[in-house]
């Protein structure tokens, strides 16, 4: 049996995600393929679908086949994946802390910085404040 979804590509893919993809892909029977209007690949093939997601941008229409036995499985397994992409992975106690403390130590120094280098912390600093 064939199955093809037509889908949004998410944000949140990392190497290490596809990896984990590719590791599961390969354990089903039926054969996966990815495929937007400009590029296809395998979903079992590493390279072949690092360069996938490397060329397809997030929020462009890709549509996922599966033809096999499992195929159904194969579909269900993959709005889960991507579904957990969006996950936040909660921080320990002391992760939380010494981000607020590295965050902290930044907003004191911003003071010291140049206009060039201001300008980019200012995008990655939550301060709250409308001008540094």
């Amino acid at each position: 049996m064939k199955v093809e979804k037509e889908m949004i590509f998410p944000k949140g893919f990392t190497v290490r995600k596809v990896i984990e993809l590719v590791t599961v892909n390969e354990r089903f029977a039926s054969k996966i393929y990815y495929h937007t209007e400009s590029h296809e690949c395998n979903g079992k093939s590493l390279l072949g679908l690092m360069s996938f997601m490397l060329m397809t941008r997030i929020g462009e229409t890709y549509t996922i086949s599966a033809e096999g036995d499992d195929s159904d499985a194969v579909l269900s397994f993959w709005y889960s994946f991507v579904n957990q992409l969006h996950e936040e992975i909660p921080l320990s106690y002391w992760e939380e802390e010494g981000a607020e403390t590295v965050q902290e130590a930044m907003c004191h120094s911003i003071s010291f910085w140049n206009s060039s280098v201001r300008s980019v912390a200012q995008s990655y600093l939550k301060t709250g404040k409308k001008e540094i």
